[in-house]
């Protein structure tokens, strides 16, 4: 293959391809323009391929290593990320990367050893490194290759952005976000958003939990030490239903702790949901203050009728059982049971019933209430 030339390629700051043979040494020449990683503390160039080690662009040509002069460094500058001019190929028929070339193109890196060939940007969605921002290269058709400099906004975070490319890693270990900054879906995204793991029922398929790191994830707020004045949440999961629904199951949000076949459970606490409300101290409920541990509030439009239909459900807490699998429980199992914890004062009154028309109805049961131990 032969590359045409659209420009000239003499550019201030254009990629170089010199390749550095590791390991290493003290006289190691980083040069200005190349891409760097970090390798056993050193600053490596990295050309053909783009590691999780890659740190950014250098910025100063400095030679790696200790000087003369005790406990002195050489030191080079990196941009971690920011424009860069790259030149950007187009292959001609038959190529891989035909796709021209333009602003707000997404680009990974391509590198071909063949002589007069090296690194260049592509049009790909496939490990993403940034965007064109400035320049195009046209689409050669049946001619040969055809390249030019293009500008790139490098994101080695997020330039998978709209366009639902993969990133293969992501480079810090923790993205620091200021006051004003928001992490936000483009409107009318018909993916996931955020996953982490992958949806499967194998071990390692997800965060690993561990008494060092005991939450996959955590949305930590308070009051600033003032009175809030509103109705807030800390975590708002809303779905909102434009249409007449049939046949399916919708959950605005679902808890869900798996067993797989032959695991048991011993001493401890496991459950699906739990709602937990910690008194640090010596506290008052006043009169008009409601606090529990589950709020379950059914809202009903002002004018508006909600109707239940003969063989309808609506419940403000549903619970059943499902599967094909049997029971057998000589130890308690209940729908709904209450007790102290063993370390505090009894609950007051278990079931409080207020507002009413039927108190309590009790359909098709063996036992319909039995009671033990009550004085």
């Amino acid at each position: 293959m032969t590359l045409t030339a659209l420009a000239s390629n003499v550019f201030a700051g254009d990629r170089h391809e010199t390749t550095i043979t590791l390991p290493i040494t003290d006289s190691t020449t980083i040069t200005a323009s190349e891409f760097v990683e970090l390798s056993s503390g050193k600053l490596i160039t990295s050309v053909t391929t783009l590691s999780e080690a890659l740190v950014g662009i250098a910025k100063t040509t400095k030679t790696m290593g200790v000087l003369a002069t005790v406990g002195t460094q050489q030191r080079v500058g990196v941009i971690t990320e920011g424009l860069i001019k790259l030149r950007g190929l187009v292959e001609g028929s038959g190529g891989t990367y035909t796709t021209a070339l333009a602003v707000g193109t997404k680009v990974s890196f391509h590198y071909d050893g063949t002589t007069d060939y090296g690194q260049f940007v592509v049009a790909s969605d496939s490990s993403p490194v940034g965007t064109v921002i400035e320049g195009s290269v046209a689409s050669s058709g049946s001619t040969p290759d055809q390249w030019d400099y293009v500008l790139v906004q490098l994101d080695f975070e997020q330039a998978g952005g709209g366009g639902g490319a993969d990133i293969p890693s992501v480079f810090r270990k923790t993205i620091t976000f200021n006051n004003s900054s928001v992490i936000k879906s483009v409107a009318g995204k018909t993916g996931k958003f955020i996953e982490t793991g992958t949806y499967q029922s194998l071990a390692d398929g997800g965060v690993i939990l561990s008494s060092s790191n005991t939450r996959s994830a955590s949305f930590l707020a308070d009051d600033s030490g003032s009175n809030i004045g509103a109705s807030v949440r800390n975590v708002l999961a809303r779905t909102l239903l434009t249409f007449n629904q049939s046949g399916g199951s919708i959950r605005s949000l679902m808890g869900q702790l798996k067993l797989l076949d032959g695991i048991d459970l011993a001493t401890g606490v496991y459950t699906a949901v739990q709602g937990y409300v910690e008194f640090a101290g010596d506290h008052e409920i006043s009169s008009a203050a409601k606090a529990s541990g589950m709020d379950i509030s059914i809202e009903i439009a002002s004018g508006k009728t909600l109707t239940i239909a003969s063989g309808g459900l609506f419940a403000g807490l549903h619970i059943e059982t499902t599967g094909a699998g049997s029971i057998s429980a000589t130890g308690d199992m209940a729908a709904i049971y209450i007790d102290d914890g063993g370390t505090v004062d009894d609950w007051p009154v278990g079931i409080d019933i207020n507002n009413c028309t039927t108190g309590i109805d009790i359909g098709t049961s063996t036992t319909g209430i039995l009671i033990t131990g009550a004085t």
